[in-house]
């Protein structure tokens, strides 16, 4: 029954461009056709996927309703819900002209789609700023229907005037939602104010113990005659360097590293981007021959072959990933390098001795009292 329906309405649209093509002439509308026909022909093979191809190249070439009608048809069939659910809905909201079975049979249509997407509706924005979802663009605000997505994450972008707005979606099968972008530069609020620490009272004074009659007079401490000499330490890193090889070595690496890495970081950076440049040239390409994803093989007859295009694509992301490569090894040689250096050096640097030091201190003893002088020297 399915087919027989199908077969009806593929032969309406057959019939309506047939008659497009003959009173107009035009050579764009009668590749349209041709394309339309290859379509019904994968139709009724159900190779859908096929027939979703087909569409959209005769769709690209003359946008007629039963072409779209047909597209989102199959795009159904083929497991391409979400962009079957917004053809759906264009078809419903341009084609004020269908038949009322015509109407039932799209409405259906939507309806199963509906039931495997999530609908996301943007408000907060002004009119013509262009809204992209995970990178492709989905129109000029005020969008004419809410966006169909697949469930999973994904992220709504807004641009108009050099001014970005983003947020981050996760759309659910079935469920509607709402996303608010904004312009307006987002401001974080002051940080509260810490609660004043409570004062700490002074510590007592110590009072004097009392000294029983016959005890000897209390000692005072030692005074210093000098301030309290160092330790003693490793030698100062860089005359150890000055002087030692092995440092002139690990330094040298150091820098061959680090220059190395940000060479390689630059050069990685400008081969990514013209691998976005041939990509985008490709998207491009492809839009206007009405097919999607033609990498890695795909010929449009009489139209395109993306072959060289894609190889090159290819072949430029390889080098950056080479590249790449190359930078994250000579910033981690140029690291190594620096540890090694510095660990050489807590090995092998010679400790300092202490400098000289003194200090006076009283004495006292059975029958007399005075000062003695005590240190290293």
């Amino acid at each position: 029954m399915i087919r027989t329906r199908w077969s009806a309405w593929a032969l309406v649209g057959v019939l309506t461009m047939s008659s497009l093509a003959q009173s107009q002439g035009d050579a764009m509308t009668e590749m349209a056709r041709e394309r339309f026909q290859e379509g019904v022909t994968y139709y009724d093979a159900k190779q859908f996927d096929k027939a979703r191809a087909a569409f959209l190249q005769a769709y690209a070439l003359k946008k007629h309703p039963a072409v779209l009608l047909n597209l989102a048809q199959s795009e159904l069939r083929s497991s391409h819900e979400a962009a079957a659910a917004k053809h759906f809905a264009q078809y419903l909201r341009e084609n004020k002209a269908a038949t009322e079975v015509e109407r039932q049979e799209a409405e259906k249509g939507l309806a199963a789609a509906r039931a495997k997407v999530g609908e996301i509706s943007v408000e907060g924005l002004e009119a013509g700023a262009e809204v992209f979802v995970d990178g492709e663009p989905e129109g000029t605000t005020p969008l004419p229907q809410p966006i169909f997505l697949a469930p999973g994450p994904h992220t709504v972008e807004a641009r108009r005037a050099g001014k970005v707005a983003k947020e981050s979606v996760t759309a659910a099968a079935g469920v509607k939602a709402t996303v608010t972008l904004s312009f307006a530069a987002k401001t974080a609020p002051p940080p509260a104010a810490a609660p004043p620490k409570p004062a700490t009272p002074p510590p007592a004074p110590e009072s004097p113990e009392p000294t029983e009659p016959g005890d000897p007079a209390p000692v005072e401490p030692p005074v210093e005659a000098s301030d309290p000499a160092p330790t003693g330490g490793r030698e100062p890193f860089v005359p150890w360097a000055l002087k030692t090889p092995v440092a002139w070595a690990g330094a040298g690496l150091t820098a061959l590293g680090v220059i190395g890495g940000v060479t390689f970081a630059a050069m990685a950076g400008s081969k990514y981007s013209d691998s976005d440049s041939i990509a985008e040239e490709i998207r491009a390409r492809a839009a206007a021959d009405g097919v999607s994803g033609p990498c890695p093989d795909l010929v449009v007859p009489g139209k395109t072959d993306y072959r060289p295009a894609c190889a090159k694509y290819r072949d430029t992301v390889d080098s950056a990933e080479s590249l790449e490569t190359f930078s994250i090894v000579s910033f981690v040689v140029g690291g190594l390098a620096a540890g090694g250096t510095v660990l050489f050096y807590f090995v092998t640097a010679e400790k300092e001795p202490p400098p000289p030091s003194a200090a006076v201190v009283p004495f006292l003893v059975p029958g007399g009292q005075g000062l003695g002088v005590v240190g290293t020297f």
